[in-house]
């Protein structure tokens, strides 16, 4: 079978779970019924009490802590082969949230981090899994925002002391489905200790790693977090953290791992309308749980997910538009604030693309004007190639931009416009440092932007932002949401 980009014009076939059974054989799709678990850690293996405080006690602590409990190695071999099936016809390793098995981890998932963080954090859908091939990720905190003490739960707004008894309202469970090394890709923290914008927030004038790393032995505070496949990893929002490239020429097979949220609902809500009990059976037994949400919904999360992190993949613009218009088809399926967030990066996605469309121009007539004979053959063939399809292209156009302009419209209309920013990503963002839209980009081509390299190599800093003063006060605005993954 051939495998196309997903696009809006083969959007009957790849929104079938046959067609994506036909890339993963040996997973299934059952579209949201109950199942039977194989033997192995399930969803209600308790782990000692004595256990569940140590991991408690360290999040609190140093931010993160190791789960060495490993996970049932039959399904995650079987995840970490769907995600390499995938991989292998080009599609991205999130795609993996359309099976089975991955609900059903996803279920054991959600017990650990019932068991480790605090009563009120509940599994929240934000999903994502990585096969790290080459580059990893920067260094960055998961959330930013406005007050970082509301963040965490009991966190008193005049508690200046850090103490350690205070629960994350947000905490990641990050599943490694391969051995992660430092050789094929693994996790980097520097722990609550060490970091002193962890609790108190970062500054405006300060670039938060160099903060925490403020001299040669600071460095020695990196902790490497290498985890044997099925291990994982709890860890909060606040902490530090970024995942290393993989050496180029290591025998190793490329890093796969896969995260799940829990979250306090007053600090971020599920990033889907229904409760989780909708989609997570609640029966004592421990042979049965469920599959999750039906597949229309697994597909949604896909996409939505694929749209908010546009950046780390190279998503073609029929891609783009495939994924915004699945969702928008099911907007109502979306949390109201996660919805927003998925339409601001589709329209961030779509000026992308359109600048990098503008750049291609720009070369192709740079090389057409060094060949005048080339330059005249080619014309002629753009000539004919109009002739044909001017008119598919033009409606393609019209469409596109009647979306980005209902999007730019409904964030300036409901005040949302301003309201996410990256938090410390921007090195290669062109968009405005305060996350805010303006209509009026719609019509420019924003062709006079200062490209000073001298001026921008001077002050970038460690965490991707420019850590002059023009733009410090940039640095420690709010943003509930962070670009950048869990690596």
């Amino acid at each position: 079978m051939s495998y196309d980009s997903l696009s809006n014009s083969n959007r009957e076939s790849w929104s079938r779970p046959s067609f994506w059974e036909s890339v993963c054989t040996k997973l299934s799709i059952c579209n949201g019924t109950s199942r039977t678990t194989r033997t192995g850690t399930t969803a209600k293996d308790d782990v000692k009490s004595e256990e569940a405080q140590r991991r408690r006690h360290c999040l609190n602590q140093d931010g993160y802590v190791r789960v060495d409990e490993p996970l049932d190695p039959g399904l995650v071999q079987k995840l970490r082969a769907g995600v390499e099936s995938l991989q292998a016809v080009g599609y991205p390793a999130s795609f993996i949230l359309l099976f089975d098995e991955t609900w059903e981890l996803a279920s054991v998932s959600r017990h650990i981090m019932q068991q480790s963080t605090h009563h009120k954090n509940q599994f929240n859908f934000d999903i994502l899994a990585w096969y790290i091939q080459g580059e990893g990720f920067s260094p960055h905190r998961d959330r930013q925002p406005e007050n970082v003490k509301h963040s965490f739960h009991g966190a008193a707004e005049n508690d200046n002391d850090n103490d350690n008894d205070n629960d994350a309202k947000f905490v990641t469970h990050w599943i490694a489905l391969t051995d992660a090394t430092p050789e094929n890709s693994c996790l980097y923290v520097i722990p609550k200790p060490h970091d002193p914008g962890y609790m108190s927030g970062d500054t405006d004038t300060q670039d938060p790693l160099q903060r925490a790393l403020p001299n040669k032995q600071a460095f020695q505070h990196i902790r490497a977090l290498p985890r044997k496949q099925g291990t994982s990893l709890l860890f909060t929002h606040r902490i530090i953290h970024w995942g290393s490239a993989r050496e180029p020429n290591s025998k190793m097979p490329p890093r796969v791992a896969i995260s799940f949220v829990c979250s306090d609902p007053a600090f971020e809500k599920s990033y889907l309308t229904r409760a989780e009990q909708h989609y997570f059976c609640s029966s004592s037994s421990s042979s049965e749980i469920s599959s999750g949400p039906p597949f229309h919904i697994r597909l949604l999360l896909v996409c939505a997910q694929l749209l908010i992190y546009y950046q780390r993949f190279d998503l073609s613009k029929d891609t783009v538009q495939a994924c915004y218009q699945y969702c928008k088809d099911h907007e109502d399926e979306l949390e109201e604030s996660y919805r927003q967030k998925v339409f601001l990066e589709y329209v961030k996605a779509m000026k992308e693309q359109q600048q990098k469309q503008k750049q291609k121009q720009k070369q192709n007539q740079t090389e057409d004007n060094n060949c005048k004979a080339a330059a005249e053959k080619d014309e002629k063939l753009k000539e004919d190639r109009e002739d044909d399809d001017d008119d598919d292209d033009d409606d393609d156009d019209d469409d596109e931009e009647e979306a980005m302009l209902e999007e730019m419209l409904n964030a300036e209309t409901g005040g949302y416009g301003d309201q996410f920013e990256d938090d410390y990503d921007a090195a290669n963002d062109d968009e405005p440092e305060d996350g805010a839209l303006d209509l009026q980009e719609m019509n420019n081509d924003n062709d006079d932007k200062n490209d000073d390299d001298d001026e921008e190599e001077e002050s970038v800093s460690l965490f991707g932002k420019r850590s002059s003063t023009d733009s410090g006060e940039k640095q420690g605005r709010a943003s509930k949401r962070s670009k950048q993954p869990p690596s």
